[in-house]
């Protein structure tokens, strides 16, 4: 089986909580027998192995986004090129560990529509909190949860991504 993860950087870009827990699951998933490669976002194509794990630059755009793209839409010129990363490594499970412009909705249904699975982890609030606070309304403690009737006529501090990401599965099909 082969997992192609998906974050928002990776080395030799400075790395985050994010890109260090990709490293590290890719690692732990090796002894397991799965394959694991990183594709993320930059300013050109390329292809490179960081301490013998496979990466792949996918080229994005380099221009102030649209609105659009800020908040669903996604980046054509990240879409594009993710899709020759797709074709030349072929994985069974696309992992996406981000949600921005270049690593948006778009990629996840280029993998859908190649038969791939689709797994998203949440690492950050800021998908679904738009202060990325975890506060309601910046002021009481938010447990993670949302629906959408818990805070009438205020679907909009969702950000927009509400309904993209309602459409990504729950649960991984076979």
């Amino acid at each position: 089986m082969k997992v192609l993860h998906v974050p928002y950087s990776f080395p030799p870009d400075p790395p985050g909580g994010t890109e260090i827990y990709v490293d590290a699951l890719c690692r732990v998933l090796a002894p397991h027998g799965i394959e694991s490669a990183v594709a993320a976002p930059a300013a050109s194509n390329d292809a490179y192995d960081v301490d013998g794990l496979r990466v792949r630059r996918f080229a994005c755009s380099d221009d102030a986004v649209s609105l659009d793209a800020l908040y669903g839409g996604g980046d054509p010129i990240a879409t594009a090129s993710f899709a020759g990363v797709l074709d030349d490594e072929r994985p069974d499970i696309v992992h996406l560990h981000a949600i921005s412009p270049a690593c948006s909705i778009d990629l996840v249904t280029m993998a859908r529509q190649r038969g791939m699975r689709v797994v998203v982890t949440y690492h950050t609030p800021a998908i679904s909190c738009q202060r990325g606070t975890m506060l309601k309304m910046g002021a009481e403690q938010c447990s993670g949860v949302k629906r959408f009737n818990d805070w009438p006529g205020r679907a909009r501090d969702f950000t927009g991504h509400a309904g993209r990401i309602g459409r990504i599965p729950t649960r991984v099909h076979k």
